[in-house]
């Protein structure tokens, strides 16, 4: 694991450091970060909303059984009720504005707790 450095909140990458800089310049509330959340260490997690983001940079990321790990994280976390959003440097650079209204509508939307089922039409 990559050490934790820079002021707090901490960070273990560049990407996390831009997507934190993303953050703040559009306003959106400040997340905890590389914390735990369901036995899953994660980059930035809004605990009230039950939102994780993963920042997810390709020297870290290309590898079959990273790629892999990182679906099993993804599913350990929607059994835990928590909602993860994956985001890759050129999303974070030529998509900004899509991806700062995707998580103010993620950050908004209502929550499904563990154990709920969603119901059927």
């Amino acid at each position: 694991m990559a050490e934790l450095k820079g002021p707090a909140p901490w960070t273990q990458s560049e990407l996390e450091n831009r997507f934190l800089a993303f953050v703040r310049a559009a306003g959106l509330p400040e997340p905890e970060t590389n914390v735990y959340v369901a036995g899953v260490l994660v980059d930035c997690f809004w605990r009230e909303q039950r939102l994780v983001v993963e920042c997810d940079g390709w020297g870290f990321h290309k590898t079959r059984q990273q790629f892999e790990q990182d679906r099993r994280n993804d599913t350990r976390l929607q059994l835990a009720a928590v909602r993860p959003l994956r985001v890759t440097q050129p999303r974070l650079e030529y998509e900004a504005p899509q991806l700062e209204a995707e998580i103010r509508a993620l950050l908004s939307a209502p929550l499904l707790r563990p154990g709920a089922g969603a119901s059927g039409p």
